[in-house]
């Protein structure tokens, strides 16, 4: 059976418990066992490490052949945003440890990285966020794009590191607000949300942090305060006329829509746009 305890708990242990911070938990993941026996190796190392009060995070994986060490058996472990980042312990049979990076907004909370570099990589960073799950799910829709939930349980293990990327991201605030109230739609842009996600969402609504705030992957909404000049000049061909007048449309429709957050249910501010000819 292989079991590897990473993360915070064997940095800690690595460390030899010098000028680190205390973990919050055990992170372990095993393959080619049971859970309850995973639970029991991770537990007894735990406890010989003074450990053993904290609680176990344990996840099943499946090994495979290593190219980085000659066919090997290999487990791939997650690690937030950097392989600088991993530290991990093999309990059970000698496995290869082969880093997968993980770089979701809740991996950047749980990086560690220095202040300085955490505001740089939350201002230049494009994150994506499931805000309201596929009907019938609970916290994320699939492991491609995290939800609520993971960014939630990082945020409160990592309070400074959050506090540093909110007040640093043009969308830090907005996404505050989600994780304390969630959001409730409404109804009238249900259909026009959840066709701006991913089609593999399966009706899950999605957003997208970017540079501007928040946006949607597929779809454009209004930034508060943002307008759009109404198409002018001169159309002299047939083809020049039918795209201006596209561009009219388009425009006089934009001027119709709320703000993500008020299609949400968030409220804010409008935009600013009044078309006209």
């Amino acid at each position: 059976m292989y079991v590897v305890v990473h993360g915070s708990a064997a940095r800690y242990v690595l460390s030899k418990k010098q000028a680190v911070r205390t973990p919050a938990d055990v992170d372990v993941i095993f393959a080619d066992g049971s859970k309850a026996e995973a639970a029991r190796v991770a537990s007894a190392w735990a406890e010989s490490h003074g450990l053993g009060h904290l609680p176990m995070d344990l996840k099943h994986t499946y090994t495979g052949h290593s190219s980085l060490s000659g066919g090997q058996e290999a487990i791939r472990v997650p690690v937030p945003w950097s392989k600088s980042n991993g530290h991990a312990l093999v309990l059970g049979a000698e496995v290869t440890v082969e880093w997968e990076e993980v770089q979701h907004l809740s991996s950047l909370i749980r990086s560690e990285l220095p202040d300085e570099q955490l505001r740089a990589e939350a201002a230049r960073g494009y994150f994506r966020l499931t805000v309201v799950p596929t009907p019938g799910e609970k916290g994320e829709w699939d492991d491609y794009i995290e939800g609520l939930t993971a960014l939630r349980n990082s945020a409160a293990k990592h309070p400074r590191a959050w506090s540093v990327i909110r007040e640093s991201a043009p969308w830090g605030r907005d996404v505050d607000q989600l994780m304390a109230q969630g959001c409730t739609p409404d109804p009238e842009w249900a259909s026009r949300l959840q066709g701006g996600s991913p089609a593999a969402a399966d009706g899950a609504v999605v957003i997208a942090l970017t540079k501007r705030g928040i946006e949607q992957p597929y779809c454009d909404w209004p930034q508060p305060g943002e307008t759009r000049p109404w198409p002018r000049g001169l159309a002299l061909t047939r083809d020049a006329q039918h795209r201006r007048e596209i561009a009219r449309q388009g425009v006089a429709e934009f001027a119709t829509l709320p703000t993500l957050a008020q299609a949400l249910g968030m409220g804010g501010g409008g935009h600013a746009t009044t078309p006209g000819p």
